[in-house]
């Protein structure tokens, strides 16, 4: 009973710490974290709790009812931008509709 508890004892804290770095690993920039992570076996996505440990990892700190964080970019045929917080639109069923399509023009950038 005291061997078994043991090789128990072994395997759990291996796990423990393999989670622990595979959770260490997320936290870096995403491609550190593709290339180590494309060396990991295909079945230990099986046994990791990987979904739980990407939401640790990635999840950010906004909660329901901050500020949207900022973006400013081009639109696919770049004709104009589009940025988050130029305009805050009427409300609609309680959410506010946040957008806004400026030209390229109106950001100095006539070099078409």
């Amino acid at each position: 009973m005291n061997r078994a508890f043991k090789i128990l004892l072994g395997l759990v804290t291996a796990y423990v710490l393999f989670c622990a770095a595979i959770l260490a690993t997320m936290w870096q920039p995403p491609l550190r974290f593709a290339k180590a992570i494309a060396k990991v076996p295909g079945p230990m996505f099986l046994v990791l709790p990987f979904e739980t440990l990407w939401s640790v990892a990635r999840g950010g700190h906004l909660r329901p009812g901050d500020t949207a964080p900022d973006f400013d970019l081009e639109t696919l045929d770049k004709s104009a931008r589009v940025r988050l917080s130029c305009r805050v639109s009427a409300k609609c069923d309680g959410d506010q509709r946040i957008l806004c399509a400026t030209r390229l023009s109106d950001h100095g950038n006539d070099d078409r």
